[in-house]
């Protein structure tokens, strides 16, 4: 079962960037509905898709006013992520290890072996490195699902075909060309200024 995503995770880039002070964004993606006849339908509507165009909302905390201000009817790259929140993290590489059948002991780090593609427990126990093929609480390494992205020093990792493959990141997006429509700043005082972008979809969404 999918776990949830925080809203932490949904990201907006603007040209490659992040939107500074980010608060919140919102993607619609909206598909015009055509009423086509048919002797078939009765009094019922029929209908077929048609054309579809998106569009994006942000707010943010105000950091350069006037650069805002002067976004709108510009053309932007804009790129709609989603951080992997379930990245699960390891703790490097090794080789041809000797593996042991099972530990219940506290493990010191998850590493993968690469001769024979496979999570293992390490136990440092001061004497010897010792590597276990299965140990309590290790599901997700001992019997990893194809899709399960891993981590190790900020590069991503995700397992298919019963291997681990480098991904570009641990996220995945969307991009498109965009027109910013709308610009707004709103100031109170006591608060701090926020602002919003509307942004218009150009073209294709993918």
């Amino acid at each position: 079962m999918s776990e949830l995503i925080h809203g932490r995770n949904l990201i907006i880039k603007l040209d490659g960037k992040a939107i500074a002070a980010a608060k919140s964004c919102d993607i619609q993606i909206q598909t015009d509905m055509i009423e086509v006849s048919s002797p078939t339908a009765g009094r019922y509507r029929q209908y077929i898709a048609g054309r579809t165009d998106w569009s994006v909302n942000t707010s943010h905390l105000v950091v350069s006013p006037l650069a805002d201000l002067q976004m709108t009817g510009k053309e932007y790259d804009l790129t709609f992520l989603v951080r992997d929140a379930e990245s699960l993290p390891f703790d490097g590489f090794v080789s041809g290890v000797t593996i042991l059948q099972q530990s219940t002991i506290e493990h010191d780090a998850i590493v993968y072996d690469q001769a024979v593609n496979r999570f293992v427990a390490l136990v440092d126990n001061g004497l010897q490195q010792l590597y276990y093929h299965s140990w309590l609480g290790g599901d997700d390494y001992i019997q990893p699902t194809t899709g399960n992205v891993y981590e190790y020093n900020d590069i991503y990792y995700r397992w298919e075909n019963g291997e681990l493959v480098e991904v570009s990141s641990g996220e995945v997006s969307l991009t498109g060309t965009a027109i910013c429509k709308t610009a707004k700043i709103v100031g109170n005082v006591g608060n701090l200024a926020n602002g919003s972008f509307a942004f218009q979809g150009s073209g294709p969404l993918q």
